[in-house]
């Protein structure tokens, strides 16, 4: 009986963890709504913007797990704090463009 209760309960903690507002899941919705709105987003603001902490697993979750076309290109940018990081800038491709994004 206690591996059936022991059962039970890892499955309504993964089902907690699959529905909670910042699960994986919706973090990747909500990458893929503005990266659809704006055309592009950085590193620095997924994290402070979106609460996604590793936004490169995201990315890679929606170009592997959904087929979304994105381009990475490195660049400079201020964190809230005003200092300089050179990190990833993630640019959703239309389709059938075959194009280079320029920074």
């Amino acid at each position: 009986m206690e591996n059936l209760n022991e059962s039970r309960s890892e499955d309504s903690a993964k089902t907690k963890r699959i529905n909670h507002p910042n699960s994986t899941i919706e973090q990747r919705k909500r990458v893929k709504a503005y990266l659809a709105e704006h055309g592009s987003a950085s590193t620095i603001e997924m994290r402070h913007k979106f609460d996604v902490l590793m936004p490169a697993a995201r990315i890679h979750e929606l170009r592997h797990k959904e087929g979304c076309d994105i381009e990475t290109v490195w660049v400079e940018a201020k964190n809230p704090g005003g200092e300089s990081h050179s990190v990833a800038r993630y640019f959703l491709r239309e389709a059938g463009d075959n194009g280079s994004v320029e920074t």
